[in-house]
Order: structure tokens, then sequence, then C-alpha cells
């Protein structure tokens, strides 16, 4: 593979022994069709919908070119997708604009701002703009990456890009054009050796997350303890809604169409549960964060962990909390991550995430 940089000068390859705390400056090519499933994020398809959305709103500018002359507005960005018959946040390829600094530990990378292009149905290049990371950073940071189930949940945007965690090549670094992949895995060789990038502290610690959403299944399986429990989850939220209207009413049933009068009779039709499961040394930790009950096929407010708890809901000495921890009854997984999960798969997502690997759950799934 041959590189076609944005700014062409001779190569020359890289023989020089940078010192500590040099800061040199490094344009790195993101390929979209390059990043591994195993990350669970594509962080080219991540930075263009987020940066589009941001230049429609006005809250980031867009530019030229890197020297920032001209500003694009977003009617202009618009124009050129609607007369190159291209989309800004479909791209294949951004250009990243850093500058690396070698630290006697690691190497520290600074972003410098994010060339976006793309190419029309000719195979000729669509040249969106540039825009400055400072700008762009706020947001970024406060962005959560959308991931699939294959995915690590948690982080934002800003820090897989800081991390260096996705699929990249260099273009050019200390002035010097890079010709090839392999020119470019040297040249990465070469400067950085043993050293890792930088990264900044991960809000998950070292533990594999996910986002789970469940429902409670309560279809009748053979497994006659996981259907009685599953029932039984059911029966004791419609037992405690009954028995205690006003909880009902400020859960949002006063607004429910369906629940006319106090003689109606009160059904709860589904429990969705959203977890945070964590994996450490092979074995799964659940977290729920909130349940949404659904009465007469009607959604009522969602609860928060720590409001359900204060509800106290129990039958027979068994609460409904523990219940939920203990996982001992059938439920549908509905959604991973950012990830919505067909009915047909619930049960195959559900095995893999007990049985594989976190980071090739779609794997495991299509060769089921």
């Amino acid at each position: 593979m041959t590189f076609r940089p944005l700014l062409i000068i001779s190569f020359i390859l890289l023989t020089r022994t940078f010192s500590v705390a040099e800061e040199v400056p490094a344009l790195l090519r993101v390929s979209s069709s390059e990043q591994p499933d195993t990350l669970g994020y594509n962080i080219v398809q991540q930075l263009s919908s987020v940066t589009y959305d941001l230049i429609l709103n006005d809250k980031v500018k867009l530019w030229d070119s890197p020297s920032k002359d001209i500003q694009i507005t977003a009617s202009s960005l618009q124009e050129i997708e609607r007369s190159s018959s291209t989309s800004f946040k479909n791209q294949e390829v951004i250009f990243i604009y850093e500058k690396w600094t070698l630290t006697k530990k690691d190497v520290q990378t600074k972003t410098i701002g994010i060339t976006f292009s793309n190419k029309d149905s000719r195979g000729q290049e669509v040249a969106y703009g540039y825009v400055d990371f400072s700008e762009l950073s706020p947001y970024l940071n406060k962005t959560e990456m959308a991931m699939n189930a294959n995915g690590n949940y948690g982080e934002t945007v800003g820090y897989y890009l800081e991390s260096k965690k996705f699929a990249f090549n260099l273009v050019q670094f200390n002035y010097k054009v890079v010709q090839s992949v392999s020119e470019s895995q040297s040249v990465i060789h070469s400067f950085k050796g043993r050293r890792k990038f930088s990264s900044p502290a991960s809000a998950m610690g070292d533990e594999e997350a996910k986002l789970i959403v469940y429902r409670v299944d309560t279809k009748p399986t053979d497994d006659t303890l996981y259907t009685a429990n599953s029932a039984r989850l059911i029966g004791m939220v419609e037992d405690y809604l009954s028995k205690n209207k006003e909880e009902f009413y400020n859960l949002g049933g006063d607004k429910l169409q369906n629940f006319v009068s106090e003689k109606q009779k009160l059904y709860v039709t589904a429990i969705e549960v959203t977890e945070m499961w964590k994996k450490s040394d092979g074995q799964i930790h659940y977290e729920p964060r909130t349940v949404q009950f659904f009465v007469n096929d009607s959604a009522l407010n969602k609860l928060t962990i720590s409001e359900l708890t204060l509800m106290d809901i129990e039958q027979e000495g068994q609460k409904f909390v523990l219940m939920l921890l203990d996982k001992k009854f059938n439920y549908l997984i509905t959604q991973i991550n950012s990830q919505i999960i067909p009915l047909r798969d619930a049960y195959t997502y559900q095995k893999a995430l007990q049985t594989y690997k976190w980071s090739q759950i779609t794997e495991y799934v299509k060769y089921y």
C-alpha cells in the first residue's frame, strides 16, 4: 500500500536518534476499514459524526486547511456534500496532525487538528476541511464512545483518541514523507522502541465492562426454578404497585390512559433492567443501574437502583434487588453497549458473555 500524503516532500529514512523531551510533528492516516472489530468501536466514524454535528451547530469551526485562511460555513459544507454526492459522516480516511514527545517512560502525544476528506463516485478527492483540535477536544472528552458488543464500555471518544487505541499509519513524521505501511511501522518502532503511548487514567480501571439491557422473560423453560423466579419478580412488582398506589402514580401511573379507575386490574407486562457487567479474573459482577416497569404495556418512569432499594420490594422473604443480582431467572438481553440485540440472538449473546472472550462476542455469535 502506498500513501498519497497531503503535502508531498522527499522521503529520507529516519536514522537519527531523538532526544528525550524533543517534540516531533507526526501526521497520522486513519482508515475506517482498517479498524479491528475486536475494539468494538470505529474511531473514524465517531470523530466524523461528532465533528459534523458540532460544525452544523456552530460549535466548532471548519477551515479550508491547517493554515486556517478561509472558514467553511455549515451551509457551505452541506453544499459540498450535495454537489459531490458524498457524506461527511461516512468517510473512509481522516488525517490527524499531532506532536509526539519521547520521555524516559513513554511517548506522549498532543493532537493539533484533523483534516476531513472523502472520495466521490469517480474516485476524485472531496476536501471538506480542517478542524482545530483545541475547539473539538472539550466535546470529545464529554462524548461517550459508541460501542458494539465487543467494546469496553464507559470511556469517551477523547480517551480513545489520546490513548492511540486504534489502527493508524504515519504518512509524515518529522517533516519527512512516509511512503508505505512497512515504512510507517519501521519509523514508529525506531522512535518509540519498547515504550508505549501514554494514556489518560481509565474511568473503568483494569476491568472489562459492558452496558447490558435485558428484560425479564416469563415464558416457560425447562428450568422450572428459573421460570418460577421470573414469574415471582413480575408478581412482586404487581403486588407492590397495587398496594402502593401513590408510588404507582409518582412513577407516572396517573398518565397511563389505560389505567382509568381504582378498580381496573394492574398488570406488570415487562421489567427492563440496565446494568453494568464487569469481568475480572474470569468472574462477572453485576451492577444494576436502572429498572423500568411496564404496566398494561405502558412504561413507567425509570428508577435508579438506590430508588428501587428504598422501595424495598419483597415477597416471602425474597427481595427484588437481591434476586436481580442472583440472576436465577430467565431474561432476554436486548442491548449490549450501543448495539441492539435481535430477539432471535438474545440467548447466544448471553452465552457468549458468560463463556467467551469479551473482545470477540460478535465473532462467537457469528459462528455459533
